[in-house]
């Protein structure tokens, strides 16, 4: 039964990050922006998935809602600091400067809330009951791979493929 379970988390997990994916590339108006965006994105399952493997949670009636929770959130960021970087990339034309900026605005924000949401759910941790002891350990986890994905890996996407450039100057 649990094997069924998983085989079929893992194709949904697929089928989400594609329709996602296609998503992104509607959103933003480019395949190149939305394929860029797909890439953080996978930072908490693969997270979650090598704790639970690592330290042999199994993967039960709680432990399956998380990945597509992480998802969600992980997109949502994302988009934000996409959305915002692109809009800073207009005005200034320059990649680093829109980098700065970004942190200075949305990247506040994203931290804020990521350490609400992980403190709010490391509550768990205090529970007798394993299940949700498993998502105090989880779901913090896995929001803080999404924000360290959104802080370090999106700005060196876009600074090493520019989709925002319009010239060839501009993607030197």
């Amino acid at each position: 039964m649990i094997d069924y379970v998983t085989w079929g988390q893992m194709r949904s997990f697929f089928i989400a990050l594609v329709v996602i994916g296609l998503l992104m590339i509607v959103v933003f108006g480019s395949v190149k922006i939305g394929l860029i965006a797909m890439i953080p994105n996978i930072s908490p399952a693969l997270a979650v998935g090598g704790i639970m493997g690592f330290t042999g949670i199994p993967l039960d009636i709680m432990t399956v809602t998380i990945v597509p929770m992480l998802l969600g959130l992980a997109v949502d960021d994302t988009i934000h600091f996409i959305t915002h970087y692109q809009l800073e990339y207009t005005r200034t034309g320059s990649y680093k400067t829109s980098t700065r900026r970004v942190f200075k605005t949305v990247g506040v924000a994203l931290f804020l809330t990521s350490m609400v949401l992980v403190l709010n759910f490391s509550a768990y941790l205090a529970s007798l009951a394993k299940a949700y002891i498993h998502m105090g350990i989880l779901v913090p986890a896995g929001i803080l791979a999404a924000l360290a994905a959104d802080y370090f890996v999106t700005p060196v996407l876009l600074d090493w493929f520019r989709p925002f450039a319009k010239t060839a100057r501009q993607r030197k």
